[in-house]
């Protein structure tokens, strides 16, 4: 009898033993790093200098601030590179600083022109420019400035609340296209305007064209003034992306 008790004695410690619970050592949170936006930058060139490779440099001439591009038609002034390693179907982001010296905002200025041999100003990849002193641009075959982006309609409430552009300013811009195939477009780091709900398109660019548009082999709707900095990135930037490279332009370049 007393064998029997000592072994459900012992019995008894085992499995107490076994149902004592046991500690866990919590999970933990691998922090993640802030992703480098370099990794997906395609394009970049101060324009200070001529030294795009393969570019055509009309009538151009530089200063500490870029790229001089004048309205001139007699001296039309533009750089022109070959261009075709952006996909305008999936997220990117454009990003340039400017300063125009010309007020007539009857008479639109262009920025950056992707274009292909059957561009123009209403069917391109990707066209940004100044019309009515205000930035906007063209996607596809999608006018910004128009309600429901046709220009059979009459100008959009989202480009008519869209603040002017001063003369003789600096102005740090950045576009981006989005995952959910909208349009924003940022000015000193601030978001400027958002067109929502656009079709994709799958245009291809061959070139791009700083400072005007070229039309049988003609540039039309010159840019007066200056365009520093220009950099292409293969994905939309995040907002605090594009805080952090507004915030690292040189001290010189003052907003």
């Amino acid at each position: 009898m007393r064998k029997f008790i000592i072994l459900v004695c012992v019995l008894t410690v085992i499995v107490s033993c076994n149902n004592t619970p046991k500690k866990t050592t919590p999970l933990q949170k691998k922090k993640l790093e802030p992703r480098n936006i370099n990794d997906f930058l395609i394009f970049e060139n101060l324009l200070v200098k001529n030294d795009i490779e393969n570019a055509e440099y009309s009538n151009i001439h530089f200063q500490k601030e870029g790229a001089v591009f004048s309205r001139n038609p007699e001296k039309p002034t533009y750089i022109k590179t070959p261009f075709s390693n952006l996909d305008f179907s999936q997220e990117f982001n454009v990003s340039f600083t400017f300063r125009t010296s010309f007020d007539d905002g009857r008479k639109p200025q262009s920025f950056l022109a992707f274009v292909n041999k059957n561009s123009t100003t209403f069917q391109i990849p990707l066209y940004l420019y100044l019309p009515r002193n205000k930035i906007s641009g063209v996607y596809g075959e999608q006018l910004l400035y128009y309600e429901n982006y046709s220009k059979k309609n009459k100008e959009s409430k989202v480009f008519l609340s869209s603040s002017k552009i001063g003369v003789d300013k600096l102005y740090f811009v950045s576009v981006n296209h989005t995952s959910d195939n909208s349009i924003e477009i940022f000015v000193n780091s601030d978001l400027y305007a958002t067109f929502s709900g656009l079709s994709i398109h799958d245009f291809k660019s061959t070139h791009l064209i700083i400072g005007a548009m070229i039309q049988s082999e003609k540039a039309i709707l010159s840019f007066e003034g200056t365009i520093y900095g220009l950099k292409i990135f293969s994905k939309a930037l995040k907002e605090s992306e594009i805080v952090k490279l507004f915030n690292s332009q040189p001290l010189f370049l003052e907003y």
